[in-house]
Order: structure tokens, then sequence, then C-alpha cells
């Protein structure tokens, strides 16, 4: 019987193409802490699950080799399905929700991963269960650890069985060429632990392994408690942090601020809180008023709104074009994201279109170019426009939408002046 671990062509052809359109799917991308992987035992990833189908690709594209998923266990209803995601190293994870009957097959599935391990193949869950695109943290739950311990047990004590918290952070939840941090923190060493707490049973291991991984996990993200005002003193620290330095020494700022917060909460509990719910008021009329928060980062706004508005004239005959080739892809991809109930799908369902329609246009413009413009190196040219022409229509949307912000706030002296008192009143309260 094929195990899933074994090597597959489905899986040997699909992996470059799906690495190379997640590499395109970010502005900027950056990968922490890989050398703190272990490379002499089996390998749990555990990252936080922010941004649905997208959270699992980020990390598949971390590595060069393959990466088995956990996945939820519904998309595995059907058996043609079913069969692709085999081929494509993923595993479905039952709930209860899902059904006892479906629950107890979950120990065949879990002796398929322990083997896949003891062969040298990582395995990622996602230990709070489910997606919510926020900067905090689900209630991380008790499966990955209670995995790492059978597996542990499974392995007896041939090779060492780790736990790797990650962190995932993406400049923006819903927007398409935004950025990804990925950041792998310190390995726990369950078999270490077990070894160290023999009097200590599997269920009685699980609580602080588990609160040791929640805790890491927080650690390697911009960590905001899950509290009344976490949407609050997250939109404080976009204000407060320059959103243009690198992507890790920028986390490191938001949780700076973050930490700075929650010590005035509880130093000045009353000014603080008045002033969350001013930055809430704020941030209702800056949407309101359909202002970036990026446009309030420029002390030379005129002159940049005007920069902008030249460049992105001279790059309109471009856009044109690469909106007249995308068509198919854009359309299809406006049709998947309309259909989506959930936000956190919107940029699965754009990466899907164009990694799917993407593979079958290429060979539509490769012949289009080839056969229609000459000399060869205009339809070389003309071909490379071709490719990359999705990302640039919407890279091209997105420069718009901010340049358009900054005359909107380059007009609206009330609310530069708001802005300016929130971040004076700011650093007077947050010290």
């Amino acid at each position: 019987m094929k195990k899933i671990y074994d090597r597959n062509f489905i899986y040997s052809f699909l992996h470059p193409f799906v690495n190379l359109a997640v590499l395109t799917s970010y502005r900027q991308r950056q990968v922490i802490g890989k050398s703190r992987i272990p490379e002499d035992g089996a390998v749990i990833i555990a990252p936080n699950h922010t941004n649905a189908l997208m959270d699992a690709l980020v990390i598949l594209s971390s590595f060069s080799d393959g990466t088995i998923f956990g996945t939820r266990a519904d998309i595995f209803r059907k058996p043609m399905l079913a069969k692709i995601f085999f081929n494509l190293r993923m595993v479905p994870m039952t709930r209860v929700r899902d059904g006892l009957r479906n629950v107890a097959k979950n120990h065949e599935i879990s002796e398929s991963v322990y083997e896949a391990l003891a062969h040298g193949m990582r395995f990622c869950i996602f230990p709070e269960g489910t997606h919510r695109p926020a900067h905090s943290l689900l209630h991380v739950g008790k499966g990955t650890i209670r995995m790492a311990l059978e597996a542990n047990e499974a392995m007896g004590g041939k090779k060492p069985v780790y736990i790797v918290p990650t962190g995932i952070e993406y400049g923006d939840y819903f927007r398409f060429r935004s950025s990804v941090l990925i950041n792998f923190g310190k390995a726990i060493n369950v078999t270490d632990f077990v070894n160290a707490h023999p009097e200590l049973s599997e269920i009685q291991a699980i609580s602080p392994l588990r609160e040791q991984l929640e805790k890491s996990m927080s650690e390697l993200i911009s960590y905001a408690p899950d509290d009344e005002f976490m949407e609050d003193k997250w939109t404080l620290v976009t204000l407060l942090t320059n959103p243009w330095r690198a992507l890790y020494s920028s986390m490191q700022d938001r949780r700076a601020v973050l930490a700075k917060i929650e010590q005035s909460l509880v130093s000045e509990q009353e000014k603080t809180e008045s002033l969350l719910y001013e930055v809430r008021e704020f941030n209702k009329e800056r949407i309101e008023a359909k202002v970036s928060r990026f446009s309030f980062k420029s002390k030379y706004l005129a002159c940049r709104s005007i920069f902008k508005a030249v460049t992105g004239l001279l790059a309109l005959p471009v856009y044109i074009f690469c909106a007249v080739a995308a068509l198919p892809l854009l359309a299809a991809s406006l049709y998947f994201v309309s259909k989506s109930k959930d936000r956190a799908f919107l940029n699965t369902a754009r990466f899907g279109v164009k990694l799917g329609g993407g593979i079958l246009m290429s060979v539509i413009w490769a012949a289009l170019c080839f056969c229609l413009v000459h000399p060869w190196y205009l339809a070389l040219g003309a071909f490379i426009l071709c490719l990359i022409s999705f990302d640039f229509v919407l890279e091209y949307n997105e420069f718009v939408r901010i340049t358009l912000s900054d005359f909107r706030l380059l007009f609206n002296r009330k609310l530069r002046n708001r802005y300016a008192e929130l971040i004076e009143k700011s650093k007077e309260i947050i010290h």
C-alpha cells in the first residue's frame, strides 16, 4: 500500500509551481529561525492559524523538501478529493464536531503520521484548530500535544520528538501581495520532558506542554491579549510604529509597543482605556474617510502624492496591457472572492486562481505572443509581461488605492490634526 511519505508524481510536479506562486504572492517575505529546527528527531511544526490555506502554503514554501499537513476532515468527504489531498500529503484531522464515528478514524491516520515522522518527514498541525484573522491566539487545544506524546511512544526511543512553535505574521490578512513573516521558535523536546517526568501520565503531561507551546507561540508574533481592546491596541500600534522597517524588526517594534500598552493599562488604567476609546473613534473616522493607515506615515504628503500620481499615469499603458492579458484570471478571482463567506479565504481564492489559472493561461499566452508578435525578443518580453500580469494588476490597484488615500488625507486637515493630537497623547500616556 502506498505510504504518504513515498515519492509521487503529483506532489513532485506541483511542488515547484506552488512554491513559485507563494513566493510571488507576497511583496515581502522573511523566514526567521530555521536553524532552530532540530535535525536529529521527529519534528512537528505548530504555527498560529490566521489566514486559512495561505498559512499552510507559506510553511510549505519555507522548505525545499516536503511537509505533511493536518487538515480539517470535512474536505475529505468525497473519495476523489480525498485521493488528491493524500497525494498532496494532507491528512484529515477529525474532531468531535465531525462525529464520533469519524473521530475513531484518527488512530489509523495518526499511525500513518508517526510512520512518516519516523522516516524523516515533518508534520505540520495548527494547534488552535481553526483560523481567525487576529493578532492574538485562540485556545491552544490538546490535539497537538497528544499527537506528540503518542509519536514519542511510537518512536520507542529511536529518535526524539520535537514540537517547533511557529509564528506567522501578515502585513494584511485580506489584501493580496502584502507581506509575511515566518518565525520558527525554540523547539520543545517532548522526549526529554517525558523522560524528566516519569511520574506523569499522558493526560497529566498534556497541560504543562500545552501551556509551554501557547506561551512560545505568543512570543513569536505581535501578540495582543484577546480582550475588548484587542483591535484598538493593534490600531494604536500601527499608528506608532514604522511600517517600512524589515519584517522581523517591525514585529519586534510592535511587540515593544504592545508591552508598553499593557503596562500602562496596569499603571494608568483609566487614562489608557480613555486613549484606546479615542483610538477606536479615530479609526472609525479614518475608515469613513477612506484613508489608509499608510498615508499618515509620510512627512512630505503633498510631494509624495504628486509623485505617485505621475508614476501611476506613466505605468498606465503597462497596466492596461496586463489587465487585458489577465482578464480571465481577474474575472475568476472576483467570482470566487464574491462567493467567499469567510474573509480569511479571500487570499486563498486569489492564490488558487493564480496557480491553477496561471498554469493554463501561460500556454495560451505563449501561443499568442510567439505567433502574433515579432521579432522574437518582443514576443518574449510580451510573454514575460503576461506571466506577471495578474500580480501587476493587483499591485497597481493597491498602488492607486494608497495614492487616492494620500490625496484624501492631504485635503482633510481635521483628520491630520486628530492624528497628530492622538500621537502626542499616546506618547504622554504610554512611556
